[in-house]
């Protein structure tokens, strides 16, 4: 699947070099300004040389400058491109909802054209081939959806467990063994502990499963499949909110169709914990 341009180019943030990273970020801020610019001019604004336009094109894969320009207008066109608006000053309440909000729907529609069906495909076949343990590991933000994805996976049948304490992820890895699972969740793909963790897995024999925002990471690069999920935004108090969203899209979707495959299976325990949720909340109401 040939990515547009804007999308590739936030795929490959984080792997860019200092000089690269100041053309991504004016691109990504500025793309329908980009394609009406000169290379002088875009050099002079993003503060680099001519040169280093032309090689950071062609790292993209493209011939040149104009060939960047143009698949950057394709992918404007297209309405495929990202875009982040930040709640600011003079906002109201309900403004900051619907920027949210937006910031959401951009984050889901670029997460599902980004990533190809056979990685979602593989994803879904080392979760249902899983023999052994299944491990979610997540800390910090990341670590409420591994909580709720391993909620969600336990639910259908699998026994996954979410291991979110920073210290205690290698340890649990350390476990594993090659019927084993590992699925590790991290926005940048460079959080030390799980890298670490995703690194044991690895050495024990287990399957590895990350999602990410960053394709060239280290924990991109370490697992046997990357679901890379699409955010370009302003973080909030430290939180990356849309990319924590289109984690749980990414999560909940591919709980979804394994419930769908094992839809025997699913119905009898959805029985079983309606009846254990009736016994909990009449429990409560004696007390």
């Amino acid at each position: 699947m040939e990515q547009n341009a804007i999308l590739k180019i936030q795929k490959l943030l984080l792997s860019l070099s200092d000089v690269e990273r100041k053309i991504a970020n004016y691109i990504l801020e500025n793309p329908q300004k980009t394609v009406n610019l000169t290379m002088r001019v875009l050099a002079q604004e993003a503060g680099v040389s001519e040169g280093s336009i032309i090689n950071f094109a062609n790292k993209l894969g493209y011939s040149g400058f104009t060939d960047l320009k143009i698949n950057i207008a394709l992918s404007l066109s297209s309405h495929d491109s990202m875009i982040f608006h930040n709640v600011g000053h003079g906002d109201t309440p309900k403004d900051a909802m619907k920027k949210m909000m937006d910031n959401a729907i951009s984050s889901f529609q670029a997460t599902y054209k980004i990533n190809e069906s056979r990685d979602f495909e593989a994803a879904v076949e080392m979760i249902l081939n899983a023999k052994g343990r299944v491990e979610l590991y997540g800390v910090a933000s990341s670590s409420m959806v591994a909580e709720d994805a391993a909620y969600r996976l336990m639910k259908i049948g699998v026994p996954a467990v979410a291991v979110t304490d920073a210290l205690i992820c290698p340890v649990s890895a350390a476990m594993l063994d090659e019927k084993s699972l590992a699925i590790a969740i991290s926005y940048t793909g460079r959080t030390v502990d799980i890298v670490k963790a995703m690194k044991i897995a690895k050495k024990q024999g287990a399957k590895t499963i990350c999602l990410t925002s960053f394709a060239k990471s280290p924990l991109a690069s370490l697992c046997d499949v990357s679901l890379i999920i699409a955010s370009k935004e302003a973080e909030i108090q430290g939180e990356a909110t849309a990319a924590r969203l289109a984690q749980l899209l990414v999560l909940d979707s591919i709980c979804a169709y394994i419930s769908y495959q094992r839809r025997d299976f699913t119905l009898e325990k959805r029985f079983l914990i309606g009846e254990i949720m009736d016994d909990h909340y009449r429990e409560l109401g004696e007390d």
